[in-house]
């Protein structure tokens, strides 16, 4: 029987995980998970969503222009 080694591709890098790419905590009120179109769960963070939602939202509108401290 050979001997097993500890997983060590993209998903299991991705799952060890504590914290998304910005900093915020991967906890679970900060959480959400999301398929993708080809069926695959990715955790996503909450807070990078609700500020990239936020940019997006002003750009869109022109907003951004006219708001002092705009994301």
């Amino acid at each position: 029987m050979t001997e097993r080694r500890p997983p060590t591709g993209i998903a299991a890098v991705n799952a060890g995980k504590q914290v998304c790419d910005h900093g915020h905590v991967f906890s679970e009120s900060n959480t959400y998970l999301h398929v993708d179109g080809r069926g695959y769960v990715r955790r996503m963070c909450r807070e990078c969503n609700r500020i990239r939602s936020r940019r997006k939202y002003l750009k869109r509108t022109g907003a951004a222009k006219f708001t002092a401290g705009a994301l």
